[in-house]
């Protein structure tokens, strides 16, 4: 009987865990692999990739509706940072015709009345500051915010500008998710 109230013990706190596994958050994967949105269903909001130059092209952004609510008393912000990786094609023009997975790099939480916290990946010491298993955002959230940021990258459009010899491997990419 005692070993059945360990076990049973044992089960529920690995149950009941609140973190996602950080391999698992930062991660790369195939744009095969997301879920489909009708593009006809997609409304675009488009920017210039770069301010400064706005000759080098242009981004548009899918306005995609998300409600993920969280502790809405604290006012978080999360930014979600990664990278979209093109695939093989040589088509310059339309490069997001050839996107061909998306990965998250780090995760920055900002609470009002808190110091910024900065996630990364193992090994980054750049931005690993906080170890994985203090970030208190519940795991339920985490894969909204993850599943959310994947599709948004995938149907994120780019178009450059500039004739360039070789074509362009990746863009880094990043959205912020107001968690109230």
């Amino acid at each position: 009987m005692k070993y059945l109230f360990i076990l049973l013990a044992g089960c529920l706190l690995m149950g009941c865990s609140t973190l996602m596994p950080q391999e698992k958050f930062f991660c790369t994967i195939s744009t095969k692999d997301l879920p489909d949105v009708p593009e006809n269903t997609i409304s675009y909001k488009t920017d210039y990739l770069d301010y400064h130059v706005v000759e080098a092209g242009t981004i548009s952004s899918p306005l995609f509706d998300y409600d993920i609510k969280y502790d809405t008393l604290s006012h978080y912000r999360v930014s979600v940072m990664g990278y979209v990786v093109f695939g093989r094609d040589a088509n310059n023009t339309n490069q997001h015709e050839r996107i061909d997975s998306v990965g998250i790099t780090h995760l920055v939480i900002d609470k009002i009345g808190a110091p910024r916290e900065l996630f990364g990946k193992k090994g980054d010491e750049r931005w690993n500051k906080q170890n994985w298993e203090e970030c208190y955002l519940p795991n339920k959230i985490l894969k909204k915010i993850r599943k959310d940021f994947f599709i948004r990258m995938k149907y994120q459009r780019y178009v450059f500008n500039y004739n360039i010899t070789e074509p362009i491997k990746a863009i880094t990419a990043g959205y912020g998710y107001r968690l109230y």
